[in-house]
């Protein structure tokens, strides 16, 4: 009997420290794993947004097809909608009673050069007066005058195209009468295509020709880069805008050009905001009714920074903060952190930061281009991401992406 109470005695205690064991690790503090996280690198920087002008598209040349001699249309082989290569041939009107005065003039030459050397012979011998020499010289020159006028109005019979383009209207048809000077065909060239819009006084100084703007397509939604072909020298008294055009290159599908003249259009026009300010995601921002904070990475530690939100542009945000110099803002997970919480930077995703803030390569031109539109033109050429490229002080500056390619590199220095 007292080996089973001691027994029953040693079961009891046993599971009463078990019990205590137990409740003392409810009130222990358990280790937590480091959370991984991904972050971003920050510093101060230049904030800019853009604005957003609408316009339209219009053709980059048009030319209105006439004869300068008159005639029946006998060649027109282009109709309204036709493609018409540089150099074709838009309108010939016939020539039949040309080809009959020349053939006539052919026979005055050859009459008026035998007389002249009959008489200039008889001039030698003393048997022709000076006057009948200048007489005959002068018979023989005004048929060869006649000769090359007509012709020149051979040549003015065949009317070519000035660049490759569209017919877009018809005046006349085969067979009918040409007058001098009276349009037959317009011709209308869609590559490269124009954008005209009109930008406010307050930053038409931000444009300048052989700039490269971003053109924004209404109907495909579609971002193209333009080249600044042409800045007026007026305003508009009305509105207080300058009429700017936008040189676009004109895709095709197909055999059809896709940019078609009167489409709307809207050109994005960056605008700084800031020249120096803290500029993070916006998605890395944690929003409550009472606040807007961040979570920074602090000696391993999820730290909690209050911003203040002053301006946005897709998906970044210029906030004041207190950040400190190359602050690492968590990007991802950081709606489900606490302050103080442990925190492992995932090295891994460092470099993904190129998908929250492009890093943009600076190159300053070293020469000032003779024509500043072709450099644009070489630029577009390239395999390189241009996000800006305007005029300075010190010369034409380019924010890019990518490689320059020779032809860029001869003429721009990375700064």
């Amino acid at each position: 009997m007292k080996k089973f109470l001691l027994l029953l005695s040693l079961i009891i205690s046993f599971s009463a420290c078990k019990e205590k064991e137990k409740t003392q690790d409810l009130f222990t503090p358990q280790k937590q794993e480091a959370e991984k996280v991904d972050v971003l690198t920050i510093n101060k920087r230049i904030f800019y947004s853009k604005n957003s002008y609408p316009g339209f598209l219009k053709e980059s040349d048009s030319f209105q097809i006439a004869t300068e001699v008159g005639g029946v249309i006998e060649h027109m082989p282009y109709d309204v909608s036709d493609f018409v290569k540089k150099g074709s041939v838009v309108v010939k009107v016939n020539t039949e009673s040309l080809q009959a005065q020349l053939k006539q003039l052919e026979v005055n030459l050859k009459n008026s050069l035998t007389n002249f050397n009959r008489v200039s012979k008889l001039l030698e011998k003393g048997l022709a007066t000076q006057a009948q020499f200048d007489q005959a010289e002068y018979a023989k020159e005004s048929v060869e005058a006649s000769i090359s006028a007509l012709k020149v109005n051979l040549r003015k019979s065949i009317t070519t195209s000035p660049f490759n383009g569209y017919v877009v209207q018809r005046g006349k048809q085969k067979g009918e009468i040409a007058s001098p000077g009276v349009p037959i065909v317009s011709l209308m060239q869609l590559d490269p295509i124009r954008f005209v819009v009109a930008i406010p006084e307050r930053d038409i100084y931000k444009i300048n020709k052989g700039n490269i703007l971003k053109v924004t397509i209404e109907a495909s939604n579609k971002e193209l880069n333009g080249i600044v072909y042409r800045v007026s020298q007026t305003s508009n008294k009305s509105n207080h805008t300058v009429p700017v055009e936008i040189e676009l290159e004109n895709p095709k599908d197909g055999d059809e050009y896709i940019l078609k003249p009167g489409m709307f259009a809207s050109l994005s026009l960056p605008v700084v905001r800031e020249p120096n300010g803290w500029v993070i995601p916006l998605d890395s921002i944690v929003r409550t009714e009472s606040e807007r904070y961040v979570f920074t990475v602090r000696d391993s530690k999820a730290t909690k920074i209050k911003v203040d939100i002053k301006a946005t542009y897709e998906n970044e945000a210029l906030v004041e903060a207190d950040f400190n110099k190359n602050e690492n803002i968590i990007v991802s997970g950081q709606t489900t952190l606490i302050d103080g919480r442990d925190v492992q930077i995932n090295q891994t995703h460092l470099m993904d930061s190129q998908k929250y803030l492009f890093k943009k390569s600076i190159a300053r031109c070293k020469k000032v281009e003779d024509d500043i539109l072709t450099f644009s033109k070489e630029i577009l050429k390239s395999d390189i991401k241009v996000f800006d490229f305007f005029k300075s002080e010190s010369g034409y500056i380019l924010l890019y992406e990518g490689s320059l390619n020779e032809n860029l590199k001869n003429c721009l220095s990375e700064i």
